[in-house]
């Protein structure tokens, strides 16, 4: 443990929580995306052994993002490791509507997604605010990532908005 002071909240005493942010919009692409590729295998790591990490991947559209998220998702259900995975504009339907609607005939009602991922061993969301974001998609956003960090669950997402407080607030990001 980092700290020792019995008024510390446990999730800043953990050592092992690891934030990884990768930003590889550059000229170094080639050598930025291997970065990223071990990078994600070392969340995969921890996401199997049950350690909380959370991971953005931030870039400019069409430089492999998403790959490595479904990648990753692929190699948790290869190891068992159940993950909710969603693109974020079906996960922001499902949350703002809840139940069918025309063009989500088999959605859930909203408290129960939201109890999805609150119970999920990982989530990955792609993706995240690719359009311009909302105040209620900054809300959600928010949420997710903070019971990420309080319940130590693995979390990776992408996008391609740069800082990430521009998408979930300061205190979230």
């Amino acid at each position: 443990r980092i700290f020792t002071a019995p008024h510390v909240p446990e999730r800043f005493t953990r050592c092992s929580f690891s934030t990884f942010t990768i930003d590889f919009s550059g000229a170094e692409y080639r050598r930025q995306l291997g970065e990223a590729h071990d990078t994600v295998q070392a969340w995969v790591e921890l996401a199997i052994a049950r350690k909380p990490a959370c991971l953005a991947l931030i870039g400019s559209q069409g430089n492999g993002k998403s790959h490595l998220l479904w990648s990753a998702v692929d190699s948790l259900s290869k190891a068992r490791v159940r993950c909710y995975a969603r693109s974020w504009y079906r996960l922001a339907d499902e949350l703002r509507y809840g139940g069918p609607t025309p063009w989500l005939p088999a959605t859930k009602e909203a408290w129960e997604l939201r109890q999805l991922l609150l119970d999920a061993p990982a989530v990955a969301i792609d993706e995240v605010c690719a359009t311009a974001g909302t105040t209620f998609d900054e809300s959600e956003l928010g949420k997710i990532a903070k019971n990420a960090w309080d319940n130590s669950q693995p979390l990776i997402i992408t996008t391609n908005v740069h800082p990430l407080s521009n998408l979930m607030g300061d205190s979230a990001a």
